[in-house]
């Protein structure tokens, strides 16, 4: 939905029997979340183009892609994300984010998370900083971007404060 908001919600176009709604979005969650392994991107767009629409299952599909064929770990050592699209750039993000949500911030990761925020445009270094932040209940955690504050990178202490102090609002 941060990617492409406008992919939320359409209304019914003539002769296409499937469109995106919220309702839909909720029953393409359903049957994904059923699903003990991951599906591969061409069963994504099988099963999305019947409940949200071609178009949206197959935007879809591409972002399970990008985010299948990446490791994160990787990404986290070297700095590198790759060059592509919105979409792209999104998937990978998040994947990168997700991966250090779920195994907790190791100092050894601090260059090359110092050196994949240089590269990132603004929109990307936001997405990448409110990724971040664990959301339990009506508490957000902000344990990882507390120690990335207190890492010895002065680069992306400067811009982490800037990024809350501007985003608190949407924190």
């Amino acid at each position: 939905m941060t990617v492409h908001p406008d992919k939320f919600f359409s209304l019914p176009i003539e002769g296409v029997a499937a469109w995106p709604t919220p309702r839909s979005w909720h029953i393409f969650s359903d049957i994904l979340g059923e699903e003990d392994e991951k599906l591969n991107p061409n069963s994504i767009y099988a099963l999305g183009s019947g409940i949200v629409g071609m178009d949206t299952a197959s935007i879809f599909s591409n972002f399970c892609k990008y985010r299948y064929d990446f490791d994160p770990l990787k990404a986290l050592k070297t700095g590198e994300i790759g060059e592509g699209d919105r979409l792209f750039l999104y998937s990978r993000i998040l994947s990168v984010s997700e991966y250090i949500k779920k195994n907790g911030l190791n100092k050894a990761w601090i260059k090359g998370i110092e050196k994949l925020w240089n590269n990132l445009e603004g929109e990307y270094k936001s997405v990448f900083i409110k990724s971040l932040v664990i959301r339990k209940r009506d508490k957000k955690d902000l344990s990882i971007l507390i120690n990335l504050i207190n890492s010895d990178s002065v680069d992306l202490c400067k811009h982490i404060n800037e990024i809350m102090r501007l985003d608190s609002k949407e924190i």
